[in-house]
């Protein structure tokens, strides 16, 4: 049986963790969106500008994001955070 209790309280602590590091990303100086170089961030942060400049939905940015993640150097661009930290910046938390 499934301890319906226990997956609530485990999938509020995840949200307030996510909305945490989401908070604490603003900080930086340099955009951070997950990746592991401060030149992955900045790749991944003109994808953000474009695609909040052109009104870009998200299949087209994750699209963009897969391209990206082809090459070496960048294959964490598709990484579940990576994905969530680009969707946050293009359209808000949560929506």
């Amino acid at each position: 049986m499934v301890d319906n209790e226990s997956i609530w309280a485990y999938n509020i602590g995840i949200v307030n963790n996510k909305e945490q590091q989401m908070n604490e990303a603003l900080i930086y100086e340099k955009p951070y969106y997950g990746m592991f170089t401060d030149a992955g961030n900045l790749v991944v942060h003109s994808i953000v500008k474009v695609a909040k400049q052109n009104n870009l939905s998200f299949p087209i940015v994750n699209k963009m994001l897969g391209e990206l993640s082809e090459l070496e150097g960048f294959e964490e661009a598709t990484d579940t955070a990576v994905r969530e930290y680009v969707y946050e910046a293009i359209f808000g938390y949560g929506e």
